[in-house]
């Protein structure tokens, strides 16, 4: 349970700083979320094959599901930015 936490936590933290990234500088909601959701899948997992230098058959699970996360992440972190982009 401590390991899964774990992740989440590094996951989380490597999927904000993406997203905020990314719709500060792209001004459309959609293709700011899918690209930081993609760049946030890249770096979490050349993070973990950095540290264990194996997959073993885990590699589509740990895709599928950062890229559920990191979805959810982007989403959520565009919001703030579409709106006062559409109010301004």
């Amino acid at each position: 349970m401590e390991n899964l936490l774990i992740g989440l936590l590094i996951c989380g933290g490597i999927c904000l700083p993406v997203a905020v990234a990314w719709h500060s500088f792209i001004d459309r909601y959609l293709l700011a979320s899918v690209i930081s959701s993609i760049n946030a899948i890249i770096l979490f997992t050349l993070l973990l094959y950095g540290r264990h230098a194996d997959f073993s058959g885990y590699f589509w699970l740990l895709t599928t599901t950062t890229f559920l996360i990191a979805t959810c992440v982007s989403f959520l972190t565009g919001l703030p930015f579409a709106i006062y982009r559409k109010r301004r």
